[in-house]
């Protein structure tokens, strides 16, 4: 398992002022744990596909 706040911590130590996460919306488990983690939203993805030919 990964230790998000070493992996933080570690950061702020380097100079990182932000840290970016990537969750699937049905992923609940994570979107909990990054919660608990006081994570927030800061905006979604749209994937798009061209259309059948």
């Amino acid at each position: 398992m990964v230790d998000v706040a070493a992996l933080a911590t570690a950061g702020r130590e380097r100079g990182a002022h932000s840290c970016l996460l990537q969750v699937g919306d049905g992923n609940e488990p994570a979107l909990g744990l990054y919660a608990r983690l006081g994570v927030t939203e800061h905006h979604r993805y749209h994937h798009r596909s061209a259309p059948p030919a």
